[in-house]
Order: C-alpha cells, then sequence, then structure tokens
C-alpha cells in the first residue's frame, strides 16, 4: 500500500460515515446526496456548471467519487425543486435559489468519530502485531477493507467504490484490520459502532453508483432464492454462532421482503450426504472441514450432526424453507441450457486448481436456475425470478462471467453470494435491518481470523516437507496439522502471507499451539481447582447448615419432649384434682346423705311428739273443764293432726330444715 496518496483518506472515510447520518430523511438514495451537492454548489464560484463540475468539486472537498451520471440524475431533481435551472443552450445548470450549506455540524461529527476510530486501530497494529502504522497507513487499510463491501454483479457506471483506491491491499493488512474489529466488537467499544457506520455508508453508496437508481424497491416479491447446502448447514447451527446468527438473520429479513426460501431435492440429498459423512468422520475419526472444527471448538460432536440429520426436514420447516423440483433435460429446457462443461472450467480457472465431483451439484444448480429463468434476460433482483444463494464466491463469479459472454446487454447473475445479498436486502430496509450488516460485519471479520485453502495448503505443504526432512517430530507434526488451535496461530504469526510460511514461523506457531495448550491445560487445572475449592465450601455449608439443622432438631426434639412432660404432668394434676373434685363431691354427697338421715329422724321425733302433744291437748280440752273457747281449736288442731299429720308435717320439715342447716355448718366447720 502507498504511503503517500494523493487523496486525504481521512475526509473521504469522514464523508462516506456521514452518508447514513441522514439516513431516515430522504425518500430514495439519491436524496443522501443533498448535502454533498449543496455544498459543491456553492463553493462554485462560476455563473455556469454541469455535473462533471459538481463531480469535481465533491471528490477535492469530500474525498468521495460519484459517478457523473448519477449526479445528472440528482441535479435534474433539483431543478425540478426550483433551486436551480438551466442554461438557454441546455447544457448547462444556475443556481437561482440556492439554500445555504448545513452539511458542516454532519462533516464535524462524522471526523471526529473516524478519527477515534483510526487512532485506535493504529494502537491495536502497534500493540497487538508490532506494526508502526503511519495515519496515512492506518487510514490505507481501513479504506480497502471498506472498499471490500461493494456489491458485485450489479450496473456500476464508473468505479467500484466512491472511496479513493488506496494501492495495493496486503493480506497481513486485512487480518490486522480484521481482528481489531472483531476485538472492537468483543469489548463493546464505540469504536465498533463507527466502523459499522463506515460500512453501512459504504453499501449505501453502492446504490449511489447505479445510473438508473429511482428508489430503494419493493422487495423480493416473488423472486426464489434457492439455497446451497453450506449457507443451510450454517442457518442449523454447525459452525461458528456468529456465521448461524447472520445466516439466520439474513434469511428472516428474505421473508419478511416476501422472498421466497427454497432447496431443490438434490441439494438436501447433498446435505444428508455431508452430514452422514462427518458423522462417520467423527465416529471413526479423521473428520475433517469447517463443520467439524467449529464443533469441536464448541464442544459439540457427533450426537449435535446426527439430530441435525434426523430433523433435516424439521429444521428446514422452522427455516421456512420449501423444496423445489429441478427442472429436467427436455424439450421444454434445452433451449435455456447453459454450457455446463464450460462453466466447470470456469470454476476450475477463478480457483486455480481441478475440482472433483463436490462441484457437479453446484453445476447443476446454476443450470437449473437458468431453466427456471427461461432465457429472460433480466437486469434487477426484483425481475430474476429464480437466483441461487450460496456461500461460494468463486462460483458466483465464475457463472456471472460465463453469463455474460452468452447473453448480449445487462442481467443480473444467477448466483449471488450471501455477503452481497446481505448488502441488497440491508439496502431494501436499512432502518428495519440494522443487525443485518453488524452481523455480516462480524462474520466476516471471524472469517478473516481463519487462513485461505491457498495459504492452509502451503503450510500443510511446508509442515510435511519439513517433517520428511526430519526436522519436526512425528508428534509436532500431527500438532501443527491437527490442533484446533492451528489455523489462528497460523494468522495470528503470519498474518495471512504465504511468504510468512518459513521454518521459523512454523516454529514459533507451534510454541503457540504448546503454550495455548499448557495455558489451556493450566486453565482447566485451575477451572477444576475452584470447583474444588467450591465444592469443599459447598460441603463445609453444607455441614454447617447440617449441623445447624441438628441442632434446631435436636433443640425442637427437647422442645417436643418437654412439651411431652408438661402434658403428661398437666394430665396428672387434672387426673389428681379430678379424683379430689370426686372424693370432695363423694364426701359431700355422704355429709348430705348423714345430715338428711339426721334432720329426718329428728323430724320424725318432733313430728311423733308434736301430734302427741295436739292429741293430748285436744283430748284434755275436750273431756276437762276448761273454757270451751280454748278447747275448740286445740280440738280441731288435734282432728287435723290426727286426720292428716297437718301441725305435725310443718314442725317436722322446720325441725329438718333446721336440724340440717346446723348440722352442714358443724360438719363442715369440723372438716
Amino acid at each position: 500500500m502507498s504511503e503517500n496518496s494523493p487523496v486525504n483518506l481521512n475526509t473521504s472515510l469522514s464523508s462516506l460515515a456521514m452518508l447514513s447520518l441522514r439516513m431516515s430523511d430522504g425518500e430514495d438514495y439519491l436524496d443522501y446526496l443533498y448535502g454533498f451537492v449543496i455544498e459543491a454548489l456553492n463553493q462554485i464560484k462560476a455563473p455556469t456548471f454541469d455535473a462533471a463540475k459538481v463531480h469535481e468539486v465533491i471528490k477535492l472537498e469530500f474525498g468521495l467519487r460519484i459517478p457523473i451520471a448519477t449526479l445528472v440524475i440528482y441535479l435534474k431533481r433539483l431543478k425540478t425543486k426550483k433551486l436551480i435551472e438551466m442554461t438557454p443552450d441546455g447544457h448547462q445548470f444556475r443556481a437561482v435559489n440556492l439554500p445555504t450549506s448545513s452539511i458542516s455540524g454532519d462533516r464535524s461529527a462524522a471526523s471526529g468519530r473516524i478519527s477515534e476510530a483510526l487512532y485506535a486501530l493504529k494502537e491495536y497494529a502497534k500493540t497487538n502485531h508490532a506494526l508502526d502504522w503511519s495515519d496515512e497507513h492506518t487510514a490505507g487499510a481501513l479504506t480497502e477493507f471498506v472498499r471490500e463491501y461493494s456489491i458485485a454483479f450489479v450496473r456500476h457506471s464508473e468505479f467500484r467504490s466512491p472511496l479513493p483506491d488506496p494501492g495495493p491491499e496486503t493480506a497481513s493488512e486485512h487480518f490486522v484490520v480484521s481482528s481489531f474489529i472483531r476485538n472492537s466488537a468483543e469489548s463493546l467499544t464505540p469504536v465498533f459502532e463507527s466502523i459499522k457506520t463506515l460500512v453501512e455508508s459504504h453499501i449505501l453508496a453502492n446504490a449511489l453508483l447505479c445510473p438508473d437508481l429511482k428508489n430503494k424497491g419493493t422487495g423480493y416479491n416473488g423472486v426464489v432464492f434457492v439455497l446451497d447446502t453450506r449457507l443451510l448447514l450454517k442457518a442449523f447451527d454447525l459452525e461458528s454462532m456468529i456465521d448461524t446468527e447472520s445466516t439466520r438473520v439474513l434469511l428472516d429479513t428474505i421473508r419478511r421482503l416476501k422472498g421466497v426460501l427454497c432447496v431443490l431435492t438434490e441439494t438436501k440429498d447433498e446435505i444428508r450426504s455431508v452430514l452422514s459423512g462427518i458423522r462417520r468422520g467423527l465416529q471413526q475419526g479423521g473428520a475433517r472441514g469447517p463443520v467439524v472444527e467449529e464443533l469441536r471448538k464448541r464442544g459439540r460432536g457427533v450426537a449435535d450432526v446426527i439430530l441435525a440429520e434426523s430433523n433435516l426436514e424439521t429444521n428446514l420447516k422452522q427455516l421456512g424453507v420449501t423444496t423445489l423440483s429441478s427442472p429436467g433435460y427436455d424439450q421444454s429446457t434445452y433451449r435455456f441450457q447453459i454450457d455446463e462443461a464450460g462453466l466447470r472450467a470456469e470454476l476450475e480457472e477463478e480457483l486455480g486448481y481441478d475440482l472433483g465431483k463436490a462441484a457437479d451439484h453446484d453445476v447443476h444448480v446454476v443450470r437449473s436456475i437458468f431453466a427456471f429463468r427461461r432465457g429472460r434476460n433480466v437486469s434487477r433482483i426484483e425481475d430474476a425470478g429464480h437466483v441461487f444463494l450460496t456461500t461460494n464466491a468463486a462460483l458466483s463469479r465464475a457463472a456471472f462471467s460465463q453469463q455474460r459472454e452468452e447473453n448480449s446487454g445487462w442481467v443480473f447473475s444467477a448466483v449471488i453470494t450471501d455477503f452481497h445479498l446481505s448488502h441488497l436486502t440491508w439496502l431494501k430496509s436499512p432502518m428495519e435491518s440494522g443487525d443485518l450488516s453488524k452481523t455480516e460485519l462480524l462474520s466476516n471479520c471471524y472469517a478473516a481470523m481463519h487462513p485461505p485453502k491457498k495459504v492452509w495448503r502451503s503450510y500443510l505443504a511446508e509442515v510435511d516437507r519439513l517433517k520428511c526432512e526430519g526436522r519436526f517430530t512425528e508428534q509436532d507434526h500431527e500438532v501443527l496439522r491437527l490442533s484446533l488451535n492451528a489455523p489462528e496461530a497460523l494468522m495470528d504469526v503470519t498474518r495471512g502471507e504465504i511468504d510468512g510460511i518459513t521454518e521459523s514461523n512454523l516454529r514459533e506457531i507451534l510454541s503457540r499451539i504448546e503454550r495455548n495448550y499448557a495455558e489451556e491445560k493450566q486453565r482447566e487445572i485451575d477451572r477444576l481447582q475452584i470447583e474444588k475449592e467450591r465444592a469443599n465450601e459447598d460441603l463445609l455449608q453444607a455441614n454447617r447448615t447440617n449441623q445447624q439443622q441438628e441442632a434446631l432438631l435436636a433443640e425442637a426434639v427437647s422442645h417436643a419432649e418437654k412439651l411431652r412432660q408438661d402434658k403428661i404432668n398437666q394430665a396428672a394434676k387434672l387426673k389428681e384434682l379430678q379424683e379430689r373434685d370426686d372424693a370432695t363431691s363423694e364426701r359431700e354427697t355422704q355429709r348430705k346423705e348423714k345430715v338428711e338421715r339426721l334432720a329426718n329422724l329428728l323430724a320424725t321425733i318432733a313430728f311423733v311428739v308434736a301430734g302427741l302433744a295436739f292429741v293430748v291437748l285436744g283430748t284434755i280440752s275436750l273431756f276437762s273443764n276448761s273454757n270451751t273457747l280454748l278447747a275448740v281449736p286445740f280440738v280441731i288442731l288435734g282432728v287435723l293432726n290426727l286426720g292428716t299429720g297437718f301441725s305435725g308435717l310443718l314442725v317436722k320439715r322446720y325441725v329438718r330444715d333446721w336440724v340440717a342447716g346446723k348440722l352442714s355448718k358443724f360438719m363442715s366447720t369440723d372438716q
């Protein structure tokens, strides 16, 4: 990368970031140009101007290259709003009601955020990779990283990106920037949001590069997206978590935009075959590949693969994916066939090596897409009818290249990668799909941490060579080839540069793997020690709790025994009181009976005595010479006593009551 770029890349990046600051203001993407164009028109001092002049001012002032054709469209819009007008010759414009520029606030805010991000990137490169980048070099590395977010296979007018070309990028720079962004996301720093804003703005800028742009479109209504095997494996959560999240967010957004998700019958068969092969490899040993690597990193295994294999139809249904039969090779489709051998050759040229049977399926699916389209040439994805959605960028480029050779005019590619569709989909609904750009950015940064196939093959070849020459032991050879940490260690040491695959660096990689293994082992020991200490503490706490519970239980038993004894004592006292009451009651009864007997006896004696007395008195009164008036009452009383015992009964009752009362008092006092 050139250290002396003629353009201030910091200015370009800051200007690019401004695009998404007004994302919700415009009716379509052309409205994002308003601030840039108005500022440019205010700076043009000539009485007349054209789109080329506006292009130059924006390039010099903001460091962005906006296609002249796009500016022609926007100047016509400003003419309709009566801010400018055409000159009489019809070739130039002049300002008639030009508003003052108000972009300085956004410009200052964007510049501050980008400067902060560039400073953090420069410090990260120095601290973590011993790279002393200049300010210009740092801005160039970030610029080239952002330029990668250009949408391929849409009609660009003049440029691949509105950002200036900073010069050739190196793999090491891309690795450092990706590592920095991933680290920023994990540490939740504001810098990550600034870079996400840059990426979103660049995706927006892709729309501005299309000269026939009119609006954001109506979505994917009626477009059938045929999904490939690798994409579905990611959606099944068989690779990294960020890949799963990114893929599922993309599929959800496609459905929300009325797109249709399908999988060919042949692709389902391939998925079953791939999962079956992974399952056998894990069971028998020797399993390889990205799925296996990610499963092992996440501590998962053969059970997850078996579940994915047995639940294939259920998983597809949950993702909203239906099954589509591929068109046959018959008279109704032969006119729309492609040169399958030519596509395979194009793909092999793209990859740089011969393909085996693995490519047969992809070539067949591409052929099916052309058959579904039935010869229609379409320039927009909304009119494409059928599109093959894949993770294979080489297949996408090869299919587009052959498509351009066999068709005149512009056509939208039959094959599009999930990377580019994520950008197009985000353009359809940027306000509703904010997570899509974030997950896609993180997924790409995660992928950058893994060596490209070319680098990995060179690494394995060098490891094998040094082992054959006796420079590495059998154990070292196995560690370098099979360790799960080897790919990341390779990237960290070489930063993705093939020239960095040297014996000294391989020994550094081996040393790092061994250190990582020792550190992981120590971490595991520490973890087990912590768990042991925690278990011992839990045991001590359980013992203390048990002792407390036993003490409480003993106290409860003692209390219960005390209550039981108190109850027994109380029952004994109650029994004693009852017995005493019974004895008292019995004595009282006996006393009353005794008093009653004595009273009755005395009363009876009194009754007899009284009766005899009245009889005697009556008899004397009758037969004596006493007063007759005195004798008569005695006679009557005597008769009554003789006949009814009247007076005797009164005497008896009185005597009995008196005697009973006296005896009761006497007996009570005696007791």
